[in-house]
C-alpha cells in the first residue's frame, strides 16, 4: 500500500499543474502590480519599480502596456482611485485624508481625478452609497463581489446608520 502511494505522488509531481504556467511578461507585471499596491501613497520611480520586478525601464513599461493596455502610471492612478473608493465606502476618513493615503498632492487633485473615472465627487460618491443610485450610476462592485446597495440596504443595520449619522465632508 505504501509503495503504491508513494509511486502515485510520484506520478502526480511529473504531471503538469492544472493552473496555466505564466509568460515571464506576466509575472513582471503582477509583481509590480502587487508592489504598487504596497505602496500607493509613496510609489517608487519607474526605474526603481523595475529594479524591485528585476528587469528594467522599457521592459516594464512594455509589458504593462501588453498585459493591461495601459502604463505603469495609468495603473498606479486606477489602484489609487480603486483604494480611495474603498476608503470612502469603509471609513469614515475625510476626503482630504483619502487623499493623502492614496498619494494623491492634495484633496483637489484627488477629488478631480476621482470625478474623471466615476463620474461623481469623492463627496457625492460617498453620499450615494445611503441609496443604490451609486451602485447603478457607477457600476461599482467591492471585493466580496457586492454591489454598494447589498451594504446599505434601509434594514436598521450598523452600515445603514454609518449613512444616517453622516460621513466627513472634506472636500
Amino acid at each position: 500500500i505504501h509503495l503504491k502511494r508513494g509511486a502515485q505522488r510520484r506520478e502526480q509531481a511529473v504531471q503538469p499543474s492544472a493552473r496555466p504556467r505564466l509568460s515571464a511578461e506576466q509575472v513582471i507585471v503582477n509583481a509590480a502590480k502587487s508592489y504598487l499596491a504596497q505602496c500607493l501613497a509613496a510609489p517608487p520611480t519607474l526605474a526603481e519599480l523595475a529594479r524591485k520586478v528585476g528587469t528594467y525601464e522599457k521592459k516594464l513599461s512594455l509589458a504593462f502596456r501588453r498585459q493591461l493596455g495601459k502604463t505603469v502610471f495609468e495603473h498606479l492612478r486606477d489602484a489609487r482611485l480603486d483604494r480611495a473608493q474603498q476608503l470612502l465606502s469603509d471609513t469614515r476618513l475625510s476626503v482630504t485624508d483619502i487623499a493623502a493615503e492614496t498619494g494623491f498632492s492634495n484633496a483637489a487633485n484627488f477629488a478631480t481625478a476621482f470625478r474623471k473615472k466615476a463620474g461623481l465627487t469623492p463627496t457625492e460618491f460617498r453620499a450615494g452609497l445611503c441609496g443604490a443610485g451609486a451602485t447603478a450610476h457607477m457600476g461599482l462592485i467591492d471585493a466580496a463581489g457586492h454591489g454598494h446597495e447589498d451594504r446599505h440596504d434601509g434594514d436598521g443595520s450598523d452600515a445603514d446608520e454609518a449613512c444616517t449619522t453622516g460621513l466627513p465632508d472634506a472636500s
